[in-house]
């Protein structure tokens, strides 16, 4: 029977990309597009810590919703009201942080 570690499982390079929540949502998503990913973490520079994650599917409901002034609309408009929990992890050389988004 063989170990596989939980390093050896994950990518060996990626993309963080951190927005803050003042920034418009067209950059955000535009940043989304450019770095071919499907969520950004968002910070909040008067907690100085990130208090969300901005996805997708956030985007997809904020357009489709009844909101006339979407163009106008900051990230902080689009996040959910979820409570954003923060997990200390880490693997033989590499030590983390997980954020998990609880509904």
């Amino acid at each position: 029977m063989k170990v596989i570690d939980c390093y050896e499982l994950a990518p060996h390079a990626g993309s963080v990309v951190i927005v803050d929540k003042g920034v418009k949502l067209e950059k955000a998503f535009r940043a989304l597009s450019d770095y071919g990913i499907g969520a950004v973490l968002v910070w909040d520079e008067n907690e100085r810590r990130v208090v969300s994650i901005l996805t997708l599917t956030d985007f997809l409901l904020t357009l489709f919703s009844e909101k006339p002034t979407c163009a106008a609309m900051t990230v902080a408009d689009a996040i959910s009201k979820n409570c954003l929990v923060t997990l200390d992890a880490s693997c033989k050389f590499v030590s983390f942080k997980i954020f998990l988004l609880i509904c």
